[in-house]
């Protein structure tokens, strides 16, 4: 094993709320509708693969969602976007994340991130350091810099590349069936975390020096 990749969100930080649940109150609140009727949310979901792929920034995904939710004044939409992108900063590392990457760290395995975003790579970055794992790690790779989203092997294999490690030699981290399968089918071996799969399964990523160490992982 030369090199470990993590999806990010889920698997190194959370956020203390999530932006969907934020926004839907402060529609409630203003008198616009909270849900999406079929069509609406089919277009919403439409645009979210569309951001995470680096068709259109967040400012303008978010911009028209809110015309969605019938949010007209442009005003208001910027007030609501701000918010949004208050608590999308607001993350926190999640049990056992810094002092286990230290480790692997130390262990001389190559570290990466795979992550599907619609936000910048700068943002992911201050995240990453917020964590307390940024200076660690050596590769970091975005959907919407790649122009492609897990589970396409696209994004593996640009990780990958960066990294200079074949897949064979290589494994992902992450907390998501479909991602784990994406990463199983380009040859990477694969760790879930929780109730995710993966030809292993942590509780936590605290463990997975541990799992190294008893050889389960080669």
């Amino acid at each position: 094993m030369r090199a470990i990749f993590f999806d990010a969100s889920g698997v190194l930080y959370d956020r203390r709320g999530s932006t969907a649940e934020l926004l839907a109150r402060l529609l409630g609140e203003r008198g616009y509708r909270a849900e999406l009727d079929a069509p609406a949310h089919a277009e919403r979901a439409r645009l979210n693969g569309l951001a995470k792929t680096g068709g259109i920034d967040a400012r303008e995904l978010w911009d028209r969602v809110l015309r969605l939710h019938g949010v007209e004044s442009e005003v208001e939409r910027r007030e609501l976007i701000g918010h949004v992108f208050e608590a999308a900063h607001e993350v926190f590392a999640l049990p056992g994340v810094p002092d286990a990457l230290i480790e692997l760290d130390r262990r001389g395995l190559a570290l990466g991130v795979i992550s599907d975003t619609i936000y910048p790579e700068s943002w992911k970055r201050r995240w990453l350091a917020v964590v307390g794992v940024l200076d660690i790690l050596d590769v970091v790779v975005c959907s919407n810099v790649v122009g492609a989203r897990k589970p396409d092997p696209a994004i593996y294999r640009a990780a990958l590349d960066r990294a200079e490690v074949p897949a064979s030699e290589s494994a992902f981290v992450g907390h998501d069936a479909r991602e784990l399968e994406g990463a199983l089918a380009v040859g990477m071996l694969t760790v879930g975390i929780g109730a995710g799969g993966g030809d292993h399964r942590l509780d936590s990523l605290g463990d997975l020096p541990s799992l190294l160490a008893r050889g389960r992982i080669v």
